[in-house]
């Protein structure tokens, strides 16, 4: 085999150039990939969370039981998206409250998940009761940051959109306009340079016939007289 084998010399320049295999298919896909777990793990922290800051969570049927007992004496109803109410209550002084079956004791501050469809049977019983409560609305404040990030990720994907169309368009390989101003000249190798003496031989005779051309092209009178 030859190892003077121009193809075979090509083929290793070109796996020496990995700018111009570069997939930006790949990029994008990255991108959209980590757009859609970011907006994953947004919507679940707000499935699941509820401000439960110095709140001791207790099960639905222990506040039905503090409630019925007068152990709390006031409380905030905090509302998300419209349709989550989580109960925070003040607890009396005194008051024994049971978190996981077991009796704690100088807890001041609980908090309960109450289901839609119970909220307003509830609040008939807060008010019959003479409870102090009263409604906050709570801002989504993690949807405020994804919304505000919605417009950045749009204009990295359209960037990288735009981005790949040049390079694809605008000719000279997948690097498209990146190639302009590349030098394009090639190293002479000895080794794969074919020519030889037999080649060029006879090249000064043509030459001086070729003179002779033009010489009778320009001057036909001068040859007329030479005969």
């Amino acid at each position: 085999m030859d190892n003077n084998n121009p193809k075979g010399q090509k083929q290793n320049n070109n796996q020496n150039r990995p700018d111009d295999n570069f997939d930006w298919s790949k990029v994008m896909r990255m991108v959209f990939a980590w757009g859609f777990v970011i907006i994953a793990a947004v919507v679940a922290m707000q499935l699941f969370r509820g401000d439960t800051g110095n709140f001791v969570e207790i099960t639905l049927p222990e506040y039905k039981r503090l409630l019925d007992t007068n152990a709390i004496e006031s409380a905030t109803v905090k509302v998300t998206d419209g349709k989550n109410y989580f109960f925070q209550g003040k607890i009396r002084a005194g008051e024994r409250v049971y978190v996981n079956n077991e009796p704690k004791d100088n807890i001041e501050n609980v908090s309960v998940y109450i289901p839609e469809p119970e909220i307003t049977e509830q609040s008939k019983i807060w008010e019959s009761k003479g409870l102090k409560y009263t409604y906050e609305q709570q801002s989504n404040e993690w949807l405020n940051i994804l919304l505000s990030m919605i417009p950045w990720i749009l204009i990295i994907a359209v960037w990288f959109f735009f981005m790949k169309r040049m390079q694809g368009g605008a000719g000279g390989g997948s690097r498209g306009i990146f190639n302009f101003g590349k030098s394009r000249a090639k190293m002479i190798n000895q080794s794969t340079n074919k020519v030889t003496f037999k080649d060029v031989a006879g090249a000064d005779e043509a030459k001086v016939e070729l003179q002779e051309i033009i010489e009778f092209l320009r001057e036909p009178s001068k040859f007329h007289r030479l005969g």
